[in-house]
């Protein structure tokens, strides 16, 4: 377990698609966990523990998928019969819905624990946690980070991003390092349109705030920098799972981009990127073979990204 510096807690789940043909993908693997942990995988060059409820038929097939990865799956939890099964149907005018096989209670039942952490795990140096603003995670996430000096990455819950809410998840940035969250949810939670607005009152709250964009691309901003990247040229096969990956990438490629009190934000930026890039390339979470790893690097290294002083944002910038 020493060789472990990154830790993902975030749902996976088993997926079964039906693709406006008709043609269905059934049994594949998916969750924000294990989107997010693949991107830590890949970014950090060192191996996740990934935290979450399963059932008893999780498919061995997964796991070893996972641990191709560089995921560490021996964290996951059997606490049901069955592990949480999603029905994903698509339409031909780009929309989706999603219906878990075994209803909502099934799902929340199997919700990652920080309790599920393996023993012997060295210093950590980096968290993602997928959550909403008053999951139980709260209550012993925070402290783990702190005491194992991780960066914390919190992916915000989009039923957490309301405006009556603001207040509440504020509240929980205290606790966190990055918060992460795309431009709709960023809107919902600020009540403004102009998302530089939003940007600013959430940088009140929290140290660094990574807004996705979609295909505009994405931003990492501090109190006094913001660095702007452009998606790289990829086909647009399924967008399940990207904005996971971004933040597990996001999160992953920290550390090695801090000197002291200062981050690069443009590296990390980068490998998130490229991570999203990577997973929007077809059905599922991308096989990380050795050639998979090879495009993710050299897709981090095309992608162009700006950096300014945050101050050239100004009220009703387009982003």
């Amino acid at each position: 377990m020493d060789d472990i510096r990154q830790v993902a807690l975030g749902h996976v789940v088993i997926d079964d698609i039906v693709l406006t043909d008709g043609r269905e993908l059934t049994g594949m693997l998916g969750g924000a966990g294990a989107y997010a942990a693949l991107g830590q995988a890949l970014s950090s060059g060192r191996r996740v523990a990934l935290l979450s409820g399963i059932g008893a038929d999780f498919p061995p097939e997964a796991a070893m998928h996972l641990r191709a990865a560089g995921v560490d799956p021996d964290a996951l939890t059997v606490l049901n019969e069955h592990t949480p099964r999603t029905r994903i149907r698509y339409f031909a005018d780009g929309e989706r819905e999603e219906s878990p096989a075994y209803g909502m209670t099934h799902f929340v039942a199997l919700d990652p624990t920080a309790a599920m952490l393996p023993h012997g795990l060295g210093d950590l140096s980096g968290v993602y946690a997928f959550a909403s603003v008053e999951d139980p995670l709260w209550q012993d996430v925070p402290d783990l980070a702190r005491t194992s000096g991780a960066t914390l990455l919190w992916e915000i819950h989009a039923d957490s991003c309301a405006p009556g809410r603001f207040d509440e998840v504020a509240a929980r940035l205290a606790e966190v390092d990055i918060l992460s969250l795309n431009r709709a949810e960023a809107r919902n939670l600020c009540g403004s349109a102009d998302l530089t607005v939003c940007l600013r009152r959430l940088l009140e709250h929290v140290g660094v705030l990574a807004l996705r964009l979609g295909s505009d691309g994405a931003l990492v901003a501090t109190r006094t920098r913001v660095a702007r990247a452009r998606p790289a040229a990829r086909a647009v096969i399924d967008p399940t799972g990207a904005g996971n990956a971004f933040s597990g990438a996001l999160v992953g490629a920290w550390p090695a981009a801090t000197t002291g009190e200062e981050t690069d934000l443009r590296s990390p930026l980068a490998a998130a990127m490229a991570a999203a890039a990577l997973t929007i390339d077809q059905y599922g979470p991308p096989p990380v073979t050795e050639s998979v790893r090879a495009s993710f690097r050299a897709l981090a290294r095309s992608v162009e990204v700006t950096l300014a002083p945050l101050d050239s944002l100004q009220n009703g910038t387009q982003l």
